[in-house]
Formats: structure tokens, C-alpha cells, sequence
């Protein structure tokens, strides 16, 4: 009787967990002292120069660093960094803000949305000659600010690779290698690429944006767009979309293009790479779903009840472990983009508890447990249509890959008496 009451109390939370994650679903936003509105804050790029001043920023050449795709996930999206010359000793430091390490707890913070990262000065042909041996795609574009903003952000790189300052808490779409140099030109422009770059609103999401640079791989582009919250699916403008280097880079020429402010319109392509093949990622895991439940379909059927019950338990169970992982990032951790992520109303925990009841109850319970899952998808669908503005995260991707493993082992497909389980 206790272990009953044990098992329905389970039942109950993990089928209630979405109702949880998405009412709670945000953490309070760690401060942090170092971001790029505190460190701007105050900081002024124009200002008169004495002669000597003037002399010195006339001996120093900037330059935008723009880095294509590495091997690594963490490389994928690129990276940025300002190269600054002093033209009389030809000496070059690259300053770049998107150093980490794997040391110091660096899966715990991660996972928790607290990751830091490091800004360092190095020798900028030395990083040039590694990223040409890695054969990454390299290009540097010659920013041509003003005398007293070329001290000022000197000024200010050089204050943010000094400890404590040179620490910060990243964040994918708003604190990293390339926003943190977006507001820094933004700053020695005194706000005027922020105020053009804001005015422009683009047609991709920050979700299209990312699927551009990770549809070469199907996995990790629905791992990714599944544990992603509609928060990325709303309307952009160009300074939102400068998250990513290439569109950094992009967009300084067209700012430049575009106003009367000769800001950058130099360019060269150090190292030209070969670009990743674009992929049918859309389509890939779904149809890997429909093939995993047409083959369930058959070996129902077919009455081969142990190879029906392998199959079934690791993609519930598989899934349903990433459910929960959804569900604690949306609860536990700092990951804003998971906040009330919808796919969490139909891929809920509730399917670890699916993956145990095939292999203690049997088929005919777990066919019971993906009918109820399939109407509250059917309804969340239904939901999903009458009510646009509020359910309006781009997930049919998610939604067709559970689709078929829910309708075609449920109990409105599995109807043949013959293949039911001996009592």
C-alpha cells in the first residue's frame, strides 16, 4: 500500500513538474560588477589632447580581429578581438575577452549559468599565427576612431586585463568576446553605433542566428533549439545580432557604409577557410523519431515484445533525462534563454517515470502513459494555434519528434488485442 501511494505521489510530481518550472522558471540575475554597462559607465572617448597626446594616438592603429569556425563546440560561433599597433615599434597586442578554463569548477558553474570568463593581452601575431594553423578563417578590419577615443579605449583595455577587473560573468547572447568590443566602439563612437544598429530591425531571431551556425550538425542543433526558451524567438534589431562576430564585423562596415562616420571600411581576409556544409537539420531528428516509431509500430505487432521494450525504454529514458535537465535549468540555474521553455508542457520527467513503467508494468501501461502524453500535446498544439501571441516559441522541430513516438505507441494506434500482454 505505501509503495503504491509511493509510485502515484511520483507519478503526480513529475506529471505536475511543467506546471512547476513554468511558474517559477527564473533565477535572480547574479550582478556583475564587471559587465560592460558598469565598466563604460562614466568613461568619456571625447576630450582634448595635448601635443604629446596627439602624437601618441597618432602612432597607434586599431584593428577588429574577426575568427571563423574552430573544431570545438565553444568555437563554433567564431570569436572577436581588437588588435591594437603601435606603428613606430610595429609592436601588436590582441585583446581578447573570451578566455575560460576547464579548471576551477568550470562544469558547475556552467551548468549553474555562472560561468566566468577571462580578458587577456597577448601578442597578436602570435595568435594570428595560430589561428592561420588551425586553418580558421581570419580577417582584420582597421577601425579609424578619433585621437582622444583611441587613448580612451586603450585606457580601458588596459584596465580590463588587470586584475579584479578582468573577470566577467558571460552570457551567450549578451556579455561575450564580441558585445563586450561592440559596446566598447559603441562607447568611442559616443552611442551612435547603438543608436543606428538598434534602429534596424532584422528578419532572424537570435534562434535562426544560431541554427545558421550549428545546422551542420543535427544533434546539437535540437539538443540546443529543445533546452532553448521562446526568449530567443522574439524580433531582433542588428545591435542584438552582433552577439555573433561575423555579424560584429558586418555590421561595423554597414555602419559605416550606411552613416557619416568613416568608422571602419578597411578590410583584410588573412586566411580564407572552408566553410562547414549546411545540413537538412531541420528534418534530421524528427525523422529519426517517425523511423524509431514505425519500427515500435512493427515489432508491436509483430509480437517481439523484449526488442519493442529496449527501443522504447532508451528514447523515454533518453529523453526523459534531458527533460530534466530542462526542468533544473529552468528552476536552478542563471540559463535566462531556458525560462519558460513550453517544450516542458509535453516533454516533461514524466517520461523517466514512462521509461521505468515499461519495464515494471509492461507495454500496455506505457501505451496508457504515452496516450496521456499525447493529448496534452494535442492540446498544447491546439493552444499553441488559438493563443499565438502567448505560445509563440519556434519549436515545431521538438514538436514532430515527439509526435510519432507518442501517437504511434499509444493506445489509439495499439489496438490489437492479440498483441496484448499475457496476464
Amino acid at each position: 500500500m505505501h509503495l503504491h501511494k509511493a509510485v502515484a505521489t511520483l507519478l503526480l510530481i513529475s506529471f505536475l513538474s511543467p506546471l512547476f518550472g513554468l511558474s517559477v522558471g527564473f533565477s535572480e540575475v547574479k550582478e556583475d560588477p564587471n559587465s560592460s554597462l558598469n565598466l563604460l559607465k562614466g568613461r568619456v572617448f571625447d576630450y582634448p589632447l595635448s601635443e604629446a597626446e596627439l602624437g601618441i594616438a597618432a602612432d597607434l592603429e586599431f584593428s577588429l580581429a574577426t575568427v571563423g569556425k574552430g573544431e570545438a563546440l565553444y568555437e563554433w560561433f567564431g570569436h572577436s578581438g581588437i588588435i591594437v599597433t603601435e606603428k613606430s615599434s610595429n609592436r601588436s597586442v590582441m585583446y581578447d575577452f573570451g578566455i575560460f578554463s576547464f579548471d576551477d569548477n568550470f562544469y558547475q558553474t556552467y551548468a549553474l549559468g555562472n560561468l566566468n570568463y577571462e580578458v587577456w593581452a597577448t601578442s597578436a601575431p602570435l595568435r594570428i599565427k595560430m589561428t592561420v594553423e588551425e586553418n580558421r578563417y581570419l580577417s582584420l578590419l582597421t577601425l579609424n576612431l578619433s585621437p582622444s577615443a583611441k587613448l580612451e579605449t586603450l585606457n580601458l583595455l588596459n584596465f580590463t586585463t588587470r586584475e579584479p577587473n578582468n573577470i566577467y560573468l558571460y552570457h551567450h547572447y549578451r556579455e561575450n568576446c564580441a558585445t563586450r568590443i561592440r559596446d566598447i566602439i559603441d562607447g568611442a563612437t559616443d552611442g551612435k553605433l547603438q543608436q543606428w544598429a538598434e534602429s534596424v530591425v532584422i528578419d532572424e531571431t537570435l534562434r535562426q542566428l544560431v541554427d545558421n551556425k550549428t545546422d551542420f550538425s543535427p544533434l546539437i542543433n535540437w539538443t540546443l533549439n529543445f533546452l532553448q526558451s521562446g526568449v530567443i524567438d522574439k524580433p531582433i534589431t542588428y545591435w542584438d545580432a552582433m552577439f555573433l562576430p561575423s555579424v560584429l564585423e558586418e555590421g561595423l562596415i554597414e555602419f559605416s557604409r550606411l552613416t557619416d562616420i568613416d568608422l571602419a571600411n578597411t578590410k583584410e581576409i588573412i586566411n580564407q577557410a572552408p566553410q562547414p556544409k549546411k545540413s537538412v537539420t531541420l528534418f534530421f531528428v524528427p525523422l529519426f523519431a517517425l523511423a524509431v516509431s514505425l519500427i515500435s509500430l512493427y515489432l508491436f505487432y509483430s509480437k517481439r515484445k523484449k526488442l519493442y521494450s529496449v527501443i522504447n525504454f532508451v528514447w523515454s529514458f533518453c529523453f526523459g533525462l534531458l527533460s530534466c535537465l530542462l526542468l533544473f535549468m529552468m528552476v536552478m540555474t542563471n540559463h535566462d534563454v531556458t525560462y519558460f521553455n513550453e517544450n516542458i508542457i509535453f516533454a516533461s520527467p514524466f517520461l523517466l517515470v514512462a521509461a521505468f513503467i515499461l519495464l515494471i508494468k509492461g507495454t500496455e501501461s506505457f501505451r496508457v502513459a504515452n496516450t496521456a502524453m499525447l493529448f496534452i500535446l494535442i492540446a498544447y498544439i491546439a493552444l499553441k494555434f488559438a493563443f499565438r501571441g502567448i505560445f509563440y516559441q519556434n519549436n515545431i522541430q521538438i514538436i514532430v519528434t515527439f509526435l510519432p513516438l507518442y501517437l504511434f505507441n499509444s493506445s489509439l494506434v495499439l489496438r490489437n488485442p492479440a498483441a496484448k500482454e499475457q496476464s
